[in-house]
């Protein structure tokens, strides 16, 4: 992904004249906007907003400098608006945030959610940047660089799950958020499957809504796609040995083409030429293709 060159108006002063605008604060209006222009949301709690945040930024020459506070800044706060949609959070709407995630997400998203901190949250308000920021000063060129995603290769998914997060839109956006991983800053896979996780976990919730006679392969079907995951952290012998404990009986039908590229991409990554050649006659064009650009992110 092509890292973004920002140059901070704050240090052009033909800037000067223009007028800041305003954080949104009724994240529904944000995330409908996030999925019409195809940004993540730069949210944080609206009381975090009341003290200063020093951030450092970068100019075009890579000289660092010190900015004493990110909201008195009309400059910094129109990179913002370039890049992302800010949105600050009455705590009002907490007790009802955290009731609706409390059971679903893992500690670290729940610490992530009650911080402080600036949160990058995709178009359906899921976290995405759960990395722990250690330096005392935010690097705010190089945060922007790395989260400021464009997301339309999303979109179509995003849209699907924003209209019914039913267990398919969730599963198909956990495979697409997979697959954005494969075009993403090596830095910043893990926080992408990490994301994509959460969304197959959400779909996993779903399946007890789906007809009684689909759920065994919906839960196979999810479970398939947590091992594609595992090539995309190169660890293929950990998905060929969870693979080969399943009973051919027992793979749904559904869900053959599925093992079938699993095997492939696996012994394809171990540099198993002969094994690969096996599976590769029951792999789709589409999932043969998608299998190079695995191997390629490898080698």
């Amino acid at each position: 992904m092509k890292r973004l060159i920002l140059f901070v108006a704050i240090f052009c002063s033909s800037l000067g004249v223009l007028q800041a605008q305003a954080w949104m604060n009724n994240l529904d209006f944000a995330k409908r906007l996030a999925l019409t222009q195809n940004k993540m949301l730069f949210v944080m709690w609206e009381s975090s907003t009341m003290y200063p945040l020093p951030v450092r930024i970068n100019d075009a020459k890579g000289q660092t400098y010190l900015v004493e506070n990110l909201f008195e800044s009309e400059e910094l706060n129109r990179l913002i608006w370039e890049h992302f949609v800010p949105v600050s959070i009455n705590e009002d709407n907490y007790e009802a945030m955290y009731d609706a995630i409390e059971s679903r997400r893992s500690q670290d998203y729940l610490d992530k959610f009650n911080d402080d901190s600036i949160k990058i949250m995709d178009a359906n308000g899921m976290i995405l940047n759960m990395s722990v920021q250690n330096d005392i000063y935010l690097n705010l060129s190089e945060f922007i660089a790395r989260y400021a995603l464009d997301t339309s290769f999303l979109s179509l998914e995003q849209h699907s799950y924003a209209a019914e997060a039913n267990f398919y839109n969730a599963f198909y956006l956990s495979s697409k958020y997979l697959d954005y991983t494969m075009f993403a800053n090596e830095a910043l896979r893990p926080e992408l499957m990490a994301l994509s996780m959460v969304y197959l976990n959400e779909a996993r919730a779903k399946i007890k809504d789906e007809d009684q006679q689909e759920q065994a392969a919906m839960q196979q079907r999810s479970d398939l796609l947590e091992l594609e995951s595992f090539l995309l952290k190169d660890k293929p012998r950990k998905v060929l040995r969870k693979l080969r404990r399943l009973d051919a009986d027992e793979i749904a039908a559904v869900n053959t083409e599925f093992v079938a590229f699993l095997y492939y991409t696996a012994y394809r990554l171990i540099k198993d030429i002969e094994s690969s050649k096996a599976w590769m006659g029951q792999v789709s064009s589409v999932n043969l293709k998608k299998s190079d650009m695995i191997v390629r992110v490898f080698f």
